[in-house]
């Protein structure tokens, strides 16, 4: 559950995902 939740933070941050 917590990976998905790291992918769609990601999704929702678009070009700032790779600093996450």
């Amino acid at each position: 559950i917590l990976k998905d939740f790291l992918v769609w933070i990601k999704q929702n941050l678009g070009p700032w995902g790779p600093l996450v």
